[in-house]
């Protein structure tokens, strides 16, 4: 298992990852390596060494790598699966179909704009702010412009998007972020943070001034746990993804490319406690929306 760099510890996304591993090699009786390299090049030689020590080895293996920017180097590593039966490559999360490999997608526009219609019907929500991790990542544009159109697609007019970060470093500028807030929340009614653990500096200054604070919508995981400015949260459900992913491996049927959004379970829009009564009527609706948008958007990429 290779996670993204610098990645584990961030409280969402790569965190739920792990924790779908352990989950299923529990339940198969398997073991697991972790590895997660703190840069490019430390990351691609971890990968080539152990393929290179564990070529022979007679036990079946799947090779599980998360880190978006590694999808050349897995191209380019792939053809080395064509012949085996026994090591099977898995890619996470690319729209990319590659030859002699395993990739799977979780579309995130869906989710986001379920999130964009119900946070143009908060009272007291009018300003939104999107800050977006770096423009590298095609997810965390697709996500900016379906939270945008489910926001236009109400009453919602006013939002701003912020470029975090040139590179990586976007995920994990939590310092920074919540340093910003005492900016933002003089400028804006909620924030959107696509930022991976960079979003903890949100939740941090929303526990501090619980009653006056910008709403933050919850990225990845649900984050009503960290704050109770939190109303609902874009969940990707990357733990069940990949205790999928494993039981296909296991018996054989890990497909060659699969695409699992919204309509299929694998994102999901989660309502807060506190804010059930104000959403949960209109939830349904807002969420068949969202899977015909979703569908339409899909159609075109």
């Amino acid at each position: 298992m290779v996670y993204p760099i610098d990645g584990l510890g961030d409280r969402s996304y790569v965190d739920n990852i792990y924790r779908g591993v352990e989950k299923a090699a529990l339940q198969y009786g398997l073991k697991v390596q972790h590895l997660m390299p703190y840069t490019y090049e430390e990351g691609t030689a971890y990968i080539e060494n152990f393929m290179k020590s564990e070529a022979e080895e007679p036990n079946r293996r799947l090779y599980i790598i998360t880190e978006p920017t590694f999808e050349e180097f897995v191209t380019r590593l792939a053809p080395q699966f064509a012949e085996s039966d026994k090591r099977q490559l898995l890619f996470l999360e690319t729209r990319k179909e590659i030859p002699h490999a395993h990739t799977l997608y979780l579309p995130f526009y869906g989710v986001n704009f379920a999130a964009g219609r119900l946070a143009q019907q908060l009272a007291d929500v009018d300003r939104v702010a999107i800050f977006q991790a770096n423009e590298q990542l095609a997810i965390l544009k697709e996500a900016t412009q379906g939270f945008t159109e489910g926001f236009e697609a109400g009453e919602g007019q006013s939002l701003n998007t912020y470029i975090m970060d040139e590179g990586f470093l976007g995920f994990a500028m939590a310092d920074k972020l919540y340093q910003e807030s005492y900016r933002i929340n003089e400028l804006f009614d909620l924030v959107l943070p696509l930022c991976g653990g960079s979003a903890q500096g949100l939740f941090r200054y929303n526990r501090e001034y619980p009653t006056n604070s910008f709403y933050t919508v919850g990225i990845d995981e649900d984050m009503s746990v960290y704050s109770d400015r939190v109303p609902f949260s874009c969940v990707k459900h990357m733990d069940r993804i990949v205790q999928l992913c494993v039981e296909q491996w296991m018996e054989g049927e890990l497909p060659p490319h699969q695409s699992l959004g919204l309509k299929e379970g694998y994102t999901e829009l989660v309502l807060a406690p506190r804010y059930e009564q104000q959403f949960a009527a209109q939830l349904p609706q807002v969420v068949a929306e969202a899977i015909e948008r979703e569908a339409a958007f899909e159609s075109q990429q």
